[in-house]
């Protein structure tokens, strides 16, 4: 592949298909390793509805750190935004951030923020 030109060695390719999956709403990309191989597993859509927790866990979780590696800062908004919900369900996006963070996923950025400026981090950021 490298002689050919159809790769490139800057590591890129996650961010820019993370990118494109929160772009048009899709359910998170499932990266699994192991011994031999790496494997990303891209899905269809589906509604936020029909995703399960851990999914809805980990599109927060990727979109944190695109945002961290953006150099932008991961809000309720922007959760909001990524899975296109209007201002009426931001119930939804808080119990989403709490679910983030129980499952250590996410963590809070400034914990002495008023709730207006509180932001979120990847758990390793």
């Amino acid at each position: 592949m490298k002689l050919l030109n159809y790769y490139e060695e800057r590591g890129s390719g996650i961010d820019k298909v993370v990118s494109a999956m929160e772009l048009f709403g899709l359910p998170p990309v499932e990266f699994r390793s192991s011994k031999d191989h790496f494997t990303a597993i891209l899905y269809s859509p589906k509604s936020f509805d029909d995703m399960s927790k851990e999914e809805r866990i980990n599109a927060v979780y990727q979109h944190a750190c695109l945002n961290y590696v953006g150099g932008k800062k991961t809000t309720n908004t922007t959760v909001r935004e990524r899975f296109k919900f209007d201002e009426s369900k931001m119930t939804k996006v808080f119990r989403l951030l709490r679910d983030a963070i129980d499952s250590k996923r996410i963590r809070v950025g400034d914990e002495n923020a008023s709730r207006k400026f509180i932001y979120y981090l990847p758990y390793w950021a």
